[in-house]
């Protein structure tokens, strides 16, 4: 069993890849806490954790934005921290590099829709057990005991 406090932690990443047991697998970046608690959802992947990140650095290099991700109920949640232009502009980066992503590009939100649960950010419902992306609406779905 792993530490959880390590497995977020890149270094311990780091030193598995150097001994060789993590050739497959690309350090994952550390999350940016501010586009976290304070971005905007702006599009939900289907993707890996490498494509994914290489998707989105290259979408927020295009749009010159502030943009991460994490995975939610095992989608990847793509976040924009910015104003209406720059969120322009990432949208209009997303659809012209769209063949470009090594998944599918699920959804791009509309300004202002909750997108999927973000710990510590995110309402759910009391008694919540578990979320997932509805495939109809692309919003959150709780599952309460």
């Amino acid at each position: 069993m792993v530490n959880s406090s390590k497995a977020l932690d890149p270094r311990f990443w780091k030193k598995w890849k150097e001994a060789g047991a993590l050739g497959w697998v690309g350090v994952p970046s550390r999350c940016n806490r501010a586009i976290f608690t304070h971005g905007e959802p702006i599009a939900a992947l289907e993707a890996r954790m490498g494509p994914a990140e290489t998707w989105v650095r290259l979408i927020a290099k295009r749009a010159k934005a502030k943009l991460d991700w994490h995975y939610s109920g095992g989608v990847a949640h793509v976040l924009h921290l910015g104003d209406a232009d720059s969120r322009e502009r990432v949208v209009t980066a997303m659809r012209e590099l769209e063949g470009r992503l090594q998944g599918r590009l699920m959804q791009i939100y509309e300004p202002g829709d909750p997108g999927l649960f973000r710990n510590g950010v995110t309402q759910a419902p009391k008694g919540a057990i578990a979320s997932w992306m509805d495939p109809v609406t692309g919003q959150a779905v709780y599952a309460v005991a």
